[in-house]
This record gives structure tokens, C-alpha cells and sequence, in this order.
């Protein structure tokens, strides 16, 4: 079933330079992950790219975030190509598209609760989300902020996980 969709994306590779075609495509679902789903072009900013080659570190964060109902491009089918590097992936090496993504899958009614992880996967979640905010700093969007504060991933002190009052300041 694959090999269609296989062949067509080494034509994009291989033959297939024109931009403008994605106008064309965007409303096509032809976008594979490696949940077995096919997501349109101009989605694909719910569907994270992670480099190939994942260390012990990211293979961690990939299982974290699909128990959260993220997608991952599968890179199997699709190879490099000039459209794919036009469309804009959540990618893992920038947490801030991660967090817009997640937001994104929060405010749809996608997103599966934090609550179903495990207290390291909550901690892992935690770490790798606090990169955007050290990256980007106090550049980091009022929303994104939010939207970190209200994830039930911050330890407490008698132990449970809990969201993060907004009156909380100097954290973000």
C-alpha cells in the first residue's frame, strides 16, 4: 500500500523542484506518518520531524510525545526533497514548534492528557519543553507560556504533579 505514495515522494525528490506545486497539494493528504495516517501538506505543522539517527535521548522524547497523540513523519517513505524542505514540520530540535504543537493539539482536542504519563515521562516532558524557555527566553510567546504553566508536569511537594498557578512569576 505504500509504494505509491513511496514512488510519488521520489518523483518529488528526484524530479520535482516546483514550489508552487504545493498550492496545488496542500488540501491532499499525502503527508505519511508513522502512526500509519496520511496528513494533508498545509498540516503538517502537527506532525513533528525528528532526525534520523535518534539517540537513547530523543528515542525517549519520541515515546513521551506519542502517548501524547503526536505524529512523526515517516522518513521511510519520505526522503529528502525540495518540498519537503518547504513545508514547515514541528521539529524536535526546536522545542518551541514542539510546544506550538501541542498547544495546537490542546486547543483541537487532540492532545491526550499528561496526566497518563509516568513520573519520568513527566519529568522528561518537562526538561525537554523547559529548552524553549531557556532558548528563547523572554521572547518565548505570552501563550506558549500559558499553555507550559497549565501542563501537569511540575512536581510538587507531597509528590503529585500539578499545573502551575499563573500568579507564580520568575519561572518563565
Amino acid at each position: 500500500p505504500n509504494e505509491w505514495l513511496t514512488k510519488l515522494w521520489d518523483f518529488f525528490r528526484e524530479e520535482c523542484y516546483c514550489i508552487d506545486l504545493l498550492d496545488s497539494l496542500s488540501e491532499i493528504p499525502l503527508v505519511p506518518t508513522t502512526e500509519g495516517r496520511l496528513v494533508q501538506m498545509c498540516e503538517v505543522a502537527q506532525v513533528i520531524l525528528a532526525s534520523a539517527g535518534a539517540g537513547a535521548e530523543q528515542s525517549v522524547r519520541l515515546s513521551v510525545l506519542s502517548k501524547l497523540s503526536c505524529m512523526f513523519l515517516d522518513t521511510e517513505i519520505v526522503h529528502s526533497s525540495p518540498l519537503l524542505e518547504s513545508l514547515s514540520f514541528a521539529q524536535l530540535e526546536k522545542p518551541q514548534t514542539v510546544l506550538q504543537l501541542l498547544q495546537h493539539a490542546d486547543r483541537t482536542a487532540t492532545l491526550r492528557t499528561a496526566a497518563s504519563l509516568s513520573a519520568s515521562e513527566k519529568a522528561e516532558l518537562r526538561n525537554f519543553l523547559g529548552q524553549s524557555v531557556k532558548e528563547i527566553g523572554k521572547d518565548l510567546p505570552e501563550n506558549l507560556k500559558d499553555f507550559l504553566r497549565a501542563l501537569p508536569i511540575y512536581r510538587s511537594t507531597d509528590a503529585s504533579f500539578v499545573a502551575v498557578p499563573s500568579q507564580v512569576l520568575g519561572w518563565v
